[in-house]
């Protein structure tokens, strides 16, 4: 397994804005908090019997940084997409067509107050080509096989 990662770029960060919080709601944040796009992006690549898997691990980016790792590494195909942020509303669309990903994974909480995954979002994901997998809905998410046969195993767990 190799890993490369793609950002935090100190010299391309782009500068944090004030977190303005709505009157509609008081946990939507303005796009382009400057937490969020400071998160750490990482390009993995696991060595398989019949070829590499390819990762990006996205953190919680928004399109400003999603855009400056797109400049800095047009690169990005990946078989796996940790969708970022959630799967919040703001994406760029260039991102998903860039990774071109066979998996989207999001890591949401069920029932969360901020409406993730948007909609918007998933028809991201599912015209870039992914199989779309979040944790609200499909529990925990195992990503196992090779090259050639990527799998997921899921494992909701019981309320009691």
């Amino acid at each position: 397994m190799s890993w490369d990662v793609l950002w935090p770029d100190p010299a391309a960060v782009p500068p944090p804005k004030h977190n303005h919080r709505s009157r509609a709601s008081p946990h939507r944040r303005e796009e382009g908090s400057g937490p969020n796009n400071a998160s750490v992006v990482l390009h993995v690549t696991i060595a398989t019997r019949d070829g590499p898997v390819r990762l990006l691990l996205t953190g919680d980016i928004e399109p400003p940084a999603q855009q400056a790792v797109l400049a800095a590494h047009p690169d990005l195909a990946a078989d796996v997409l940790k969708v970022p942020h959630h799967g919040s509303a703001h994406q760029d669309p260039d991102l998903f067509t860039a990774v071109h990903p066979r998996l989207a994974v999001i890591s949401v909480g069920a029932g969360n107050t901020y409406g993730h995954p948007a909609s918007r979002t998933l028809d991201l994901a599912a015209t870039a080509g992914a199989r779309v997998f979040r944790t609200d809905r499909d529990g925990q998410i195992v990503v196992f096989g090779t090259a050639s046969r990527l799998r997921v195993a899921t494992m909701k767990r019981e309320e009691l």
